[in-house]
């Protein structure tokens, strides 16, 4: 790095920091991908996936 620090050279902050947010949201969706949530207006605060799943089954299973 000092090699590239020589006199009359400048250094743009803004481009470090997007080299830097593009390779770490490159690691991001390759190891969590983004998930696309519904939420109802209706829904509890403790209502979440696993209670939606679970009460799904619970109902799946009382109609047959």
């Amino acid at each position: 790095m000092d090699d590239q620090l020589s006199a009359g050279s400048t250094i743009d902050i803004n481009e470090i920091c997007n080299k830097w947010f593009d390779g770490f949201n490159r690691v991001l969706d390759q190891y969590l991908p983004e998930q696309v949530v519904t939420i109802s207006p209706n829904d509890k605060p403790w209502m979440n996936s696993k209670v939606l799943t679970f009460s799904d089954k619970q109902a799946r299973s009382l109609i047959t």
